[in-house]
């Protein structure tokens, strides 16, 4: 930033309208970017806030979505984090590739030997708790 004043400044090739515009420019795309950082936090804390007390949307079925992965008997373990769940599964050849990548709500996924990461985004949380409650019944 004070290089870009220095430049600013001191240049004499510079007119006064082109260092008022650069000037400027550079104050409203740093308020661009505070305020996409800002939307973005209060996001997060809104997640985090709510927790699994959100509700899911109607197109995210669990029911499919663990017989996308195998079924009751291929998954042994279901965590989460804020945008990903990581499901550790026994054998990675009963998953339904295809049927996972036709998902809506699944944007990213990616597989090991014994463990599938699923992008699902803010209802990631939500979603793991629900796949527990059901794999538990």
């Amino acid at each position: 930033m004070n290089l870009l004043l220095n430049f600013i400044l001191y240049n004499k090739n510079m007119s006064k309208k082109d260092k008022f515009l650069v000037v400027l420019l550079t104050i409203v795309t740093l308020g661009f970017c505070w305020l996409y950082w800002h939307l973005k936090n209060k996001k997060e804390q809104k997640i985090k806030k709510e927790g699994v007390n959100i509700k899911l949307p109607s197109n995210i079925k669990v029911v499919e979505l663990v017989d996308n992965l195998g079924g009751k008997e291929n998954i042994e373990e279901v965590n989460a984090s804020i945008s990903n769940i990581k499901v550790l599964i026994k054998d990675k050849t009963l998953i339904k590739m295809d049927k996972l990548q036709d998902t809506k709500f699944i944007t990213g996924i990616m597989i090991s030997t014994n463990k599938i990461s699923l992008v699902i985004g803010d209802y990631a949380r939500k979603l793991a708790l629900e796949m527990n409650e059901y794999l538990e019944k």
